[in-house]
């Protein structure tokens, strides 16, 4: 929006989860204003020092990632004391997890005390609104730049051959982009690929992501005899993540559950067909089955190797697929979430003009703020030593400020 400034209060700089530093994302950063807090401080600690940070920062308007975490919690105290409108931004949905009676309800007395939320997508805001949540909610938190991403798979093209020659980019391969973690069941997907035919026709299995699961994904291959066909990159750099997308054939998700799945939003912005489970939040959203990419239910092997076996073997549904597969996604993109935001701050400031009694806000501040491009600078790339694409979470604000508390950025991999 004209005339607001961006405010970013970064709460770590390092993650729990990931030990590989976003170089993107961190150049990102230096171009706006960033609060960093003291690291290896306690929660309370690091909420009197968010507390701190907001005051020194004065935002006009607050956006967390998330809704329940001291960070979040400390953001919400400070935005009713001082009447600052507050938002939060989530993936979350109902079937990620078993949820208790209890907890829910908690949850819900919560979220009425937020002005709106930016959310992932129709199934994340239907939960939301299941917990009795009114204010308004607008969709388009998980997405990535896209132009980026296919500028840098154009930029890269010219290095395949040189990958090809050391062996580190096979001819023909499955992708699968994820953390090594139960719930992700990378051990799944390795059986999909073992059973859709894939080994017997040369299409290896390309693994990219690390984890306490390694050993166990590691086992799995043994045993179906295909550990010759996996190739196993743990840390691949942010800038080189696009051409092993560009290059696959098809995207395998095999995730018991997943709030979104954002390395299908990386491999469709390059038209690559996405094999995820039904419990993943991309699936019906941006992969429609048996239009830009197949959806199967959690655990069913054959129904998967069947749809992949599919992808494989005829070229002209993976051409239908690819091209679905772009148009869907050029509606997820940056431009989505910056509207997302000024269509939240816009509602709120519309509101307190009528309670004024003062014309409706001007159109033109909302599309001058939308034309900046304004997106999640901290979700930018994934995997790698570097980060991966769609991924860490740093927080931002607009002002006079907009401003979002983020604690560690929270993936590399999805």
């Amino acid at each position: 929006m004209a005339g607001h400034e961006l405010v970013a209060i970064e709460a770590s700089r390092s993650s729990a989860f990931y030990a590989h530093r976003q170089r993107r994302a961190a150049a990102l950063k230096d171009a706006i204003r960033c609060i960093k807090l003291i690291g290896s401080l306690s929660k309370r600690e690091r909420a009197l020092s968010l507390w701190r940070a907001l005051k020194i920062a004065r935002p006009s308007h607050i956006f967390t990632i998330g809704y329940s975490d001291e960070l979040a919690l400390t953001s919400l105290l400070f935005a009713k004391v001082n009447s600052v409108p507050i938002f939060f931004m989530s993936d979350s949905k109902a079937d990620d997890q078993e949820r208790s009676a209890w907890s829910e309800w908690i949850k819900a007395g919560l979220l009425r005390l937020f002005d709106g939320a930016l959310v992932a997508g129709a199934r994340h805001r239907s939960y939301f609104r299941s917990l009795g949540m009114s204010r308004p909610i607008e969709i388009g938190y998980d997405v990535i730049d896209n132009t980026f991403f296919r500028a840098q798979a154009a930029k890269l093209e010219r290095r395949a051959p040189f990958l090809l020659r050391k062996g580190i980019l096979p001819e023909r391969y499955v992708i699968c982009v994820s953390r090594l973690v139960s719930r992700k069941r990378a051990d799944v997907a390795l059986r999909i690929y073992a059973a859709s035919g894939a080994p017997q026709c040369g299409v290896r299995f390309v693994l990219i992501g690390s984890g306490p699961e390694e050993a166990a994904v590691s086992e799995t291959a043994k045993q179906l005899g295909v550990d010759n066909m996996m190739c196993h990159l743990r840390d691949v750099p942010n800038s080189i993540m696009p051409i092993f997308y560009r290059r696959s054939e098809a995207l395998l998700l095999a995730s018991e559950y997943d709030q979104w799945g954002l390395c299908v939003n990386e491999a469709m912005a390059l038209g690559i067909p996405c094999v995820v489970t039904s419990r993943c939040g991309v699936a019906g959203e941006i992969v429609e089955h048996g239009k830009s990419g197949f959806v199967f239910s959690p655990g069913s092997v054959e129904t998967a190797a069947g749809f992949l076996r599919q992808l494989l073997s005829e070229k002209a549904l993976r051409d239908t697929m690819s091209l679905a597969a772009t148009n869907t996604i050029d509606q997820w993109d940056l431009l989505r979430f910056s509207t997302g935001v000024a269509t939240l701050v816009g509602g709120v400031r519309e509101h307190e003009r009528e309670q004024d009694g003062a014309e409706i806000l001007n159109r033109e501040c909302i599309w001058s703020f939308k034309s900046r491009g304004l997106g999640p600078a901290g979700r930018m790339h994934r995997t790698d030593a570097d980060g991966r694409s769609g991924c860490d979470d740093h927080g931002h604000t607009v002002r006079r400020h907009f401003l979002s508390a983020s604690g560690a950025s929270r993936r590399g991999l999805e």
